[in-house]
C-alpha cells in the first residue's frame, strides 16, 4: 500500500556535461539512501550510451553475416567464370589461332564476369531494401518496436564501387588461366 511516498520524480540539469549531472545524482541518491529508501536512478546519457553500444553490436552481427554472404558469392563468382574457362577451352585455342590476343580473350572473360556482377548488384539492392523493410516491420509487429528504417542512397554507390573491386579481385585466376593457354594444347583438349 502506498502512502506519502514517492515512487518517481525527474531532475533536468541546466548543464549537459557530464560532471555535473552525476554530482546531482549523487547528491540526491546519498541522503535517500541513507534514510533506507531503494533507489534506482536512470541518467538519459547512460541510457543512451547502453542502446549505442547494443545496436553497435546488432550491427557487427549483420555485418558480420554480411560479410560471409559476400564471401560466398564471390567464391562463387569464381567459381563459375572458371567453369566457364574450362568449359570453352576449345572456343578459346579456335581464337588464338585466329589471331585473339590475350587482350582480347581478357576482355572476353573479364566482361562476362563485370555484367555478372553489375546484374547480381542491380538485383541485390532492391532485394536489401525489401528484406531491411520486412525485418523492420516484423520487429514492429513483434516486440512492438519502433526504429527508423534508414536506407542511404550513398551506400548503394558504395557498394557497387566495393563489389567491382572485389570482383576485379577475384577473377584474376580465371582471366590469368584463360589467357595463357596454348592454342594447341586448347584445341586438343578433351
Amino acid at each position: 500500500m502506498m502512502r506519502d511516498e514517492v515512487t518517481g520524480f525527474t531532475i533536468v540539469t541546466e548543464s549537459s556535461s557530464h560532471d555535473p549531472i552525476e554530482r546531482i545524482a549523487t547528491e540526491i541518491e546519498n541522503p535517500m539512501l541513507k534514510r533506507g529508501y531503494a533507489v534506482n536512478n536512470l541518467i538519459f546519457y547512460v541510457a543512451e550510451e547502453r542502446v549505442h553500444q547494443a545496436n553497435q553490436q546488432v550491427l557487427n552481427l549483420m555485418m558480420a553475416v554480411g560479410s560471409i554472404i559476400v564471401l560466398i558469392t564471390m567464391i562463387g563468382l569464381a567459381s563459375m567464370l572458371t567453369m566457364n574457362v574450362i568449359e570453352r577451352t576449345k572456343e578459346i585455342g579456335m581464337l588464338r589461332c585466329i589471331g585473339s590476343t590475350s587482350r582480347n580473350i581478357r576482355s572476353v572473360f573479364g566482361t562476362e564476369g563485370l555484367v555478372i556482377t553489375l546484374f547480381g548488384w542491380a538485383a541485390g539492392v532492391p532485394v536489401g531494401f525489401l528484406v531491411g523493410m520486412y525485418i523492420n516491420q516484423m520487429i514492429y509487429e513483434i516486440l512492438h518496436l519502433e526504429i527508423a528504417f534508414i536506407f542511404p542512397i550513398e551506400y548503394v554507390f558504395v557498394s557497387l564501387i566495393l563489389t567491382l573491386i572485389m570482383t576485379l579481385v577475384v577473377i584474376q585466376p580465371s582471366l590469368w588461366r584463360a589467357t595463357h593457354m596454348k592454342p594447341g594444347d586448347a584445341l586438343r583438349y578433351e
